[in-house]
């Protein structure tokens, strides 16, 4: 492994850190070059002799960079248009935690995807004996509490994201679908009996 390329690669990725403290405009081309230089470093760490090895580091670290800076920054702007988990959202838009509908349901499906692995660990090596019900508490919980916050929000079923409800439907072989409608449905009904009884009281 070469110990100049690692050197650089730190510096590189001091570089990343740091873009996010400049103005925006700046910040974005550090952001980009600095990427690229700690992409290219981390290569050459590798390669000569090992091509695979230095192409998968450096594919890692890349992606982990990118996922960071969409996380934490506004720095990825591609075709004038910025990319970031939090932004500045309307009222009709925000549907908790500066996050779209959109985006909370594709963090749920990959969420959901990560229990199901941990949970097919004992299936695999018959360790973590716990995992699997672990899992399914995991699952059924996030149901359960999403499902509530829809209703109580008046929100279509999975906030009209029919596709990421769809994929964590079958991941989870319809365990998050009857959890999720369960506590939907209770949640409206009593929502709906609260109002009507509101109302009644008043006219009395």
């Amino acid at each position: 492994m070469n110990d100049l390329f690692m050197v650089i690669a730190f510096i590189g990725l001091a570089a990343v850190f740091s873009a996010r403290l400049m103005n925006p405009k700046t910040g974005r081309t550090v952001f980009w070059v600095a990427t690229t230089v700690t992409c290219a470093s981390v290569f050459l760490m590798a390669y000569p002799p090992d091509l695979g090895a230095g192409l998968l580091m450096a594919l890692g670290v890349g992606f982990f960079i990118v996922v960071a800076a969409y996380i934490n920054t506004e720095l990825i702007v591609v075709g004038g248009k910025t990319y970031s988990l939090f932004a500045d959202l309307d009222g009709d838009e925000d549907y908790g935690g500066g996050l779209t509908a959109t985006k909370t349901w594709w963090l749920t499906t990959f969420g959901v995807t990560m229990a199901i692995l941990i949970g097919l660990t004992y299936f695999i090596d018959r360790d973590w004996v716990w995992a699997p019900v672990a899992s399914v508490v995991v699952i059924a919980s996030a149901a359960l509490s999403i499902g509530y916050r829809d209703a109580s929000m008046d929100k279509p079923v999975a906030a009209g994201q029919r596709l990421q409800f769809g994929v964590i439907s079958v991941l989870t072989v319809g365990v998050f679908t009857l959890a999720y409608l369960g506590a939907y449905q209770t949640s409206r009904r009593r929502l709906q009996n609260r109002q009507a009884y509101g109302r009644h009281g008043k006219r009395t």
